[in-house]
C-alpha cells in the first residue's frame, strides 16, 4: 500500500503511513498466532506539516473505526479533513484485510473526496500478499486515482521478512500520469521493531523508513506532477494498556524543486 499514505506525513501521517503501521502490526500479530479479545477500535488524530516558502503549511485531522471480523480479517472506515495550499477537503475511506487461504491475504481500499480540491476525487488500491518460507512475505498491488485535472494509475511490488521482533521491507512503486507525459518509479525501504506484546495488549512498534525516486503529487492548488523525492520518516504505535495506545509520526521530505516538507502527527487509539 502506499500504502496504503502513515502521514509529517503521509508520509505526513497521511493515510499511507497510518495504515502502513497498522498493516505491519496486524501481520506481526498473525505471525505470532495471537488473537485479540477486543474486536473493535476507534482512533482520532491530527497532523501538521511545515513547508518551505512560499507555501502555506498543511494540516489534517482524522477519525478511524475498525472491526476485526476474525483473527485474520479486518475492516475499517476513515474520515479525514485535509487543508493544503489554503484549500480544504473532506475524504472518506473504506478498506479491509481479507484472509483468502492459509498463505494468501488481500487488502482492498476505496476513498472518495466530494470536494476534491487537493485530494483525489476517488482512489482505489488493491494488494495481494503471499506468505513464503522463513518469515518472508511477497506482495503485488495496483492503484488508480482520479484527480480534478487528470487520472493516475500504477503498480507496486514488495518483499518483507519477519525475524523475531524485527521486520524489514522493500517496496517499489510505478506511477503513470495519463493526462501528460509523466511516469516515475519510487523506492521505500523500512525497518520495524515490535515490543511489549503482553497478552490481550496491542502490539507496539516503531518503524524507520527511507524513500527516494519519482512520485506523483499535487504540488500546488492546480497541478499534479511526477517529481523527484527524497524522504525520511519515523513512526510507531505505543500501547499503554489493553485498550489504549498512541500513534505518532515524524517526517521530512524534499519534493523536487518545489518545497521541503517537515511534519509531525499524533493520534489516540481505543480498543473495545
Amino acid at each position: 500500500m502506499k500504502p496504503s499514505n502513515l502521514t509529517l506525513a503521509a508520509s505526513s501521517i497521511s493515510l499511507a503511513l497510518t495504515l502502513a503501521a497498522a498493516a505491519s502490526a496486524a501481520q506481526a500479530q498473525q505471525a505470532t498466532a495471537q488473537t485479540a479479545k477486543t474486536t473493535q477500535a476507534f482512533e482520532a488524530g491530527v497532523g501538521f506539516d511545515q513547508l518551505s516558502q512560499p507555501y502555506a503549511d498543511w494540516q489534517l485531522g482524522y477519525l478511524q473505526y475498525e472491526r476485526r471480523l476474525s483473527s485474520n480479517n479486518l475492516v475499517y472506515a476513515r474520515y479525514q479533513h485535509t487543508e493544503r495550499f489554503n484549500l480544504r477537503d473532506n475524504e472518506w475511506l473504506l478498506g479491509g484485510y481479507l484472509q483468502l487461504s492459509e498463505k494468501w491475504q488481500a487488502q482492498l481500499e476505496f476513498a472518495t473526496s466530494p470536494s476534491h480540491n487537493v485530494r483525489p476525487e476517488y482512489s482505489a488500491n488493491a494488494w495481494l500478499n503471499r506468505q513464503l518460507e522463513n518469515g518472508y512475505v511477497a506482495g503485488f498491488g495496483v492503484h488508480r486515482s482520479k484527480w480534478s485535472s487528470s487520472t493516475s494509475q500504477g503498480y507496486s511490488g514488495k518483499i518483507e521478512r519477519y525475524i523475531g521482533n524485527w521486520r524489514w521491507s522493500y517496496v517499489a512503486r510505478f506511477d503513470q500520469l495519463q493526462s501528460a507525459d509523466g511516469d516515475g518509479i519510487s523506492h521505500t525501504a523500512s525497518l520495524s521493531y515490535y515490543y511489549d506484546h503482553a497478552q490481550n495488549q496491542e502490539l507496539s512498534s516503531v518503524t524507520l523508513a527511507i524513500n527516494s525516486g519519482e512520485e506523483l503529487e499535487k504540488v500546488n492548488a492546480r497541478d499534479v506532477l511526477v517529481t523527484d523525492v527524497t524522504g525520511l520518516s519515523l513512526y510507531g504505535l505505543h500501547a499503554t494498556s489493553e485498550r489504549w495506545a498512541w500513534r505518532w509520526a515524524l517526517n521530512w521530505q524534499e519534493q523536487g524543486d518545489f518545497y521541503d516538507r517537515t511534519g509531525a502527527s499524533i493520534g489516540v487509539r481505543y480498543r473495545f
